[in-house]
């Protein structure tokens, strides 16, 4: 059951976050979903990337789409994971254009944080 909380807080937003993370580990994706995006839509980054990753797993052009579209709103709150992966999108087209100079602006910002998967993708760009 979802708990009540005052629509909107910091910590509504973060319960509905981990209820979302409850129910997808219990494999009631479509209900994670739409906590996850509760809680997205409010502003939180990993929930932002959460909502990202489940678009991205369906290959339907509209949720490629909307996937890249919450991968940039992560990655503006300085998410690395995001910003990993909506660079990869970027370098391969995926829901919109392909953008080289954007990918690796997010690779560089993804790597100052350590990750090593951007920290790679940029040794692989400039070769």
């Amino acid at each position: 059951e979802i708990s009540a909380c005052l629509v909107g807080s910091e910590m509504c937003i973060r319960d509905r976050y981990k209820e979302a993370h409850v129910l997808e580990n219990q494999g009631r994706h479509k209900e994670a979903f739409e906590l996850y995006k509760y809680a997205a839509i409010n502003g939180l980054s990993k929930a932002q990337f959460a909502v990202g990753s489940l678009l991205q797993e369906d290959d339907c052009p509209e949720n490629v789409a909307q996937s890249r579209y919450f991968y940039e709103l992560a990655a503006r709150q300085g998410h690395a994971e995001a910003q990993f992966e909506l660079a990869r999108m970027f370098l391969e087209g995926q829901g919109g254009p392909t953008d080289l100079k954007a990918a690796r602006h997010l690779y560089e910002l993804a790597a100052r944080q350590g990750h090593l998967g951007a920290i790679e993708a940029i040794a692989f760009l400039d070769d």
